[in-house]
């Protein structure tokens, strides 16, 4: 029986010859669980799993996608505000007449 370097025995949790298909397709997981108290970001990010990587560029790429449009939306509303407020109102109205957008009623 193999020893560790501090006179520990290794535990063989899992059986090589023995493992099924369905169970290495969740090793990672069944790992994660087993490591779950001791296991870090910091460690993780080291040893970062493919699925895991794929999950957080996709958040970043959301979060990303999100400030974009937003930044869109914030600045296509202020080029209509902008726009409305010099627009002279049709039916001849006076020059320093601001259309309100909100209320869509003439301010003066």
């Amino acid at each position: 029986m193999n020893k560790l370097e501090n006179e520990k025995v290794p535990i063989n949790i899992f059986d090589k010859e023995n493992i099924s298909n369905f169970s290495k397709k969740y090793l990672y997981q069944i790992l994660a669980e087993i490591l779950q108290e001791t296991l870090t970001r910091e460690i993780h990010s080291d040893f970062i799993c493919k699925s895991c990587f794929d999950l957080i560029n996709d958040w970043d790429n959301f979060n990303l996608k999100v400030k974009t449009t937003a930044t869109v939306l914030r600045n296509t509303y202020q080029e209509t505000c902008d726009s409305l407020r010099e627009r002279i109102q049709p039916g001849g109205g006076e020059k320093n007449e601001v259309f309100n957008i909100k209320g869509c009623k003439k301010m003066y």
